[in-house]
């Protein structure tokens, strides 16, 4: 029985380490929006404001917070998608899956003005 509790142990730990990952691996516990903020607070923050308040390092680095209302509904997605593939004015691509796109999109969403929202 021992052995067994042991092999399940580490059959979920090894399964635990092999899905950590960037915003794509949201799981149930964590929301597709704090997925987001964790991949934004890595490869965002150095240029943009990413929370719901402060400005951005970078003054030519829009504030996520606007983002929202810039780019309504499904054009914040396809933007996303355009700064993962080819980047976008002085901004190199960052590479996002399609998982993370939405994440982020999301996490753009909730630090949005509520009316925009």
């Amino acid at each position: 029985m021992r052995r067994f509790v042991l092999v399940l142990v580490l059959a979920t730990l090894s399964a635990g380490c092999a899905s950590v990952g960037g915003a794509q691996d949201w799981r149930p516990w964590r929301s597709r929006a704090e997925a987001g903020h964790i991949f934004v607070r890595r490869a965002c923050a150095g240029c943009h404001a990413v929370g719901v308040r402060g400005l951005s390092p970078n003054p030519l680095s829009p504030p996520f917070r606007t983002l929202a209302e810039r780019l309504p509904g499904a054009a914040l997605k396809a933007d996303l998608s355009a700064i993962a593939s080819r980047g976008h004015a002085q901004m190199p691509p960052i590479y996002m899956t399609p998982g993370e796109i939405r994440a982020v999109a999301a996490y753009i969403r909730s630090v949005a003005p509520r009316s925009v929202t």
